[in-house]
């Protein structure tokens, strides 16, 4: 029985996925099987894998794709290592990330899953470099920054503190608890129940992997999708803000009226929003008031849900300042 189970959902990843088996083939820790579940592929995916004659690959081919949290868990289902390795299918993975990882959860007990750092790389064909330089400074960046168990417990509640595609995760959990089984999100579903059920997460501070960011990803063609799944995993701490006061939105852009137009799906109604754009105060968007933060500072029963990716840290750190609590008064949509 290999110590480590690898894990890859693939689905339509013939232009990557040799390079990513290579890493995996290649690592300097060798005891671990290699699980390949293929959602229905149509390109050349299945042929490539096929064509790898290494004993530890287990392909299993599904004749329907449903999604990414399905085939992740059926991997997890037929794992029979100790620890499982996440990873994607079209990322390039340093030689000693198992290695590395192992040595750690050997080390750390208490600890039930590791990270690492990672960092972005663009694909040479990627349309929106703007996206990329966003995903760059506001992703890895700021995510790179979290690594003690605690640190990542509470940023679990604002949102994906943690690279899913370099993740190890003790087995004998992750059959308890498993990933969503959704189309986008299913890596937040599982790190946020296991954060809710305390568990910690630790970190190799080492940069272990590097993650493409191409066209195809899941997030740039499922928006939406994402961002409704990242609220149904939420409502826990969501909706309980709309039974203590009236809600606020702050951040007065593009995110604030998704996020919006999320709540009123679920029947969930604010009261305007809140920028710190001076130009937009007074103004009206969907229907709803754009107010200034300082009519925050009278906290009364106001609660505040932040829609700002790019402010989220420093509006957290200014309603702290104001009196607000984490979860209590505000929760960061993610």
């Amino acid at each position: 029985m290999p110590k480590i189970s690898a894990i890859m959902p693939v689905y339509n990843s013939e232009k990557y996925i040799a390079e990513t088996m290579d890493s995996i083939l290649g690592q300097t820790y060798t005891d671990f099987e290699f699980l390949i579940v293929n959602g229905a592929s149509t390109d050349r995916t299945r042929e490539i894998i096929e064509s790898y004659k290494d004993k530890r690959i287990q392909l299993y081919n599904l004749k329907i794709d449903k999604g990414v949290g399905y085939a992740s868990n059926f991997a997890v289902q037929k794992a029979t290592g100790r620890y499982i390795a996440r990873v994607d299918a079209d990322d390039i993975y340093h030689p000693d990330r198992f290695l590395l990882q192992k040595e750690y959860l050997d080390n750390n007990p208490e600890i039930v899953a590791v990270k690492s750092l990672y960092e972005y790389f663009a694909d040479e064909d990627l349309d929106d470099k703007e996206r990329f330089e966003s995903m760059q400074n506001f992703g890895a960046e700021s995510k790179n920054k979290i690594i003690s168990p605690e640190d990542i417990s509470e940023k679990l509640y604002w949102n994906m503190c943690l690279p899913n595609n370099v993740t190890m995760i003790r087995a004998e959990i992750l059959k308890k608890v498993y990933y969503g089984e959704m189309r986008c999100g299913e890596d937040y579903y599982l790190f946020y129940n296991l954060n809710k059920k305390g568990y910690k997460i630790g970190t190799v501070t080492q940069y272990l992997v590097r993650q493409r960011i191409s066209n195809g990803s899941i997030t740039a063609k499922y928006k939406n999708e994402c961002f409704e799944a990242f609220y149904i995993i939420k409502s826990d701490i969501i909706i309980p803000l709309f039974k203590k006061g009236k809600v606020f939105i702050w951040g007065a852009g593009s995110f604030g009226e998704l996020v919006n137009n999320i709540l009123k799906k679920y029947f969930l109604k604010v009261e305007g929003y809140i920028d710190s754009d001076p130009q937009k105060y007074g103004s009206i968007i969907g229907g709803f008031r754009v107010f200034p933060p300082k009519m925050l500072r009278d906290k009364g029963k106001k609660k505040i849900l932040v829609a700002s990716q790019p402010g989220k840290y420093a509006i957290a750190k200014e309603l702290e300042a104001m009196g607000y609590k984490h979860i209590e008064d505000y929760v960061v949509f993610f």
